[in-house]
């Protein structure tokens, strides 16, 4: 027995090494073509323009003032000197010129351009960061659980916890609700049972017990529309994660009963049992296709003309709205890599399903993600580019290179670069993103990855 085990593990240590080889193949490839690497180095200047900005707009006194009015000053051509004369000294741009002009108001355009640098980038950032953990949980139960059938217990429970969650926020507040779930949440990975219900109750009491003397403050706190609408953007997704707990603490509810000599818990377990829902292969496919179906700058667009103005909105929006890229890849992959032989020696030697999603099979599947990620990037800063000029984007006196390029269409022949500079920074921003992600494509194409 234990020479089985040994020879086991023997196999998927090598199943892991090539992986790995696989992996420093691909960045050999990588750093050999020349258009990757120039676009790479491109994307650096840009995040270190960002940096620039971040820490000018972090800053009391910024050092390049993007919402300074200058009306003596407006319509200045690039290079074009201050008029010193009427300026007083805190309106003279630093450096002493207008590197990029100056718009109808007479701001600094290369201020502004920094702004939205730091602003685009975040954007994408953010948002392809949200689409990327969506796409993976949810393309990563679809690839693995994919055949599995949600059974009546696991419906049962799932609508319970959710229901109990539902009040805890409704009748209790959102920060109890968060404290209960962060206690189902370990109770379902430390707990040998698994119990969400223990966990979540006893955590609920806990919370009540030692929140409620300073109720009175928190209830004093001035609740916005921007904070209601972020904490139902944050508590949607936790009640779907809870309910999926809820699913597998059925599944592991029907199990254990099914072992037992009851005979009267057998046939309530029997009957639910023949309830059931669809795979979740074919729900994951009904909810990919709805969500292909809709236009998706036309939602987001709709979605954002329904919410109060906000950097944070659009980042969250567009993150929401773009994960089923990363949901097919990552399904994809899991698909393929599932039957591969270091899987089934990790089923072999004992290990759970939780810890071969988590450990071999999402971290093998994120070379097509990454790719993705970095396509999608440049389409979530496209994007907030479209939303900002035609004005549903980052609200005013905030610059964004979409706005500018909303501000500058009205003097298009009189002061052109105010629609050039704008427009060819998001030119070579895109066309970078693209250029890199395809040479991340092809480092990790396997045809190329094969030894000659």
């Amino acid at each position: 027995m234990s020479s089985i085990s040994k020879d086991l593990n023997e196999l998927f240590d090598k199943s892991q090494i090539k992986n790995q080889s696989l992996r420093g193949r691909a960045w050999e490839n990588l750093r050999k073509n020349r258009t990757g690497i120039l676009a790479g180095t491109t994307l650096v200047f840009f995040f270190l323009l960002a940096l620039l900005g971040l820490i000018n707009l972090s800053s009391n006194e910024p050092f390049f003032n993007s919402s300074q009015i200058r009306l003596p000053d407006k319509l200045k051509p690039p290079l074009s000197l201050p008029n010193s004369k009427i300026l007083s000294s805190n309106e003279i741009p630093r450096f002493g010129i207008y590197l990029f002009g100056t718009d109808s108001l007479g701001r600094d355009v290369f201020s502004r351009i920094l702004e939205g640098t730091t602003i685009s980038i975040a954007v994408g950032f953010v948002s392809v960061g949200i689409s990327t953990i969506l796409g993976i949980l949810i393309g990563g139960l679809a690839g693995y659980y994919g055949e599995t059938k949600i059974r009546g217990t696991s419906i049962i429970t799932s609508i319970l916890i959710l229901c109990i969650g539902l009040f805890v926020w409704n009748n209790f507040g959102f920060v109890f609700f968060l404290i209960a779930i962060f206690g189902s949440i370990l109770s379902f990975i430390y707990s040998k049972e698994r119990n969400i219900f223990l966990g979540f109750c006893i955590a609920t009491l806990l919370s009540i017990v030692s929140i409620s003397p300073f109720d009175s403050f928190i209830s004093s706190q001035t609740v916005n529309t921007t904070t209601i609408f972020l904490q139902k953007l944050v508590g949607i997704p936790l009640l779907v994660l809870l309910g999926i707990l809820g699913i597998f603490y059925g599944k592991q509810l029907r199990e254990k009963n099914f072992r037992k000599d009851s005979s009267f818990k057998k046939k309530i377990f029997s009957f639910l049992e023949k309830i059931s829902l669809p795979k979740i292969d074919v729900i994951y496919t009904i909810i990919v296709d709805v969500q292909i179906s809709f236009p998706t700058f036309f939602l987001i667009l709709t979605v954002i003309a329904l919410l109060p103005p906000s950097i944070w909105n659009i980042m969250i929006v567009i993150g929401l709205t773009s994960w089923v890229g990363v949901a097919r890849f990552v399904r994809a992959e899991i698909l393929s890599l599932r039957e591969q032989p270091f899987v089934e020696s990790a089923k072999a030697i004992g290990q759970s399903d939780k810890k071969i999603i988590l450990l071999y099979l999402i971290p093998n599947s994120l070379a097509p993600v990454l790719v993705s990620a970095t396509l999608g990037v440049a389409g979530a800063i496209l994007t907030e580019a479209g939303l900002s000029f035609l004005g549903f984007g980052v609200p005013p006196p905030q610059a964004s290179w979409g706005n500018i390029l909303s501000d500058g269409k009205q003097y298009l022949f009189d002061a052109p670069w105010l629609t050039l500079i704008p427009g060819f920074s998001i030119l070579i921003l895109m066309l970078s993103f693209n250029l890199f992600g395809e040479a991340l494509k092809d480092a990790f194409d396997p045809r190329k990855n094969k030894k000659i």
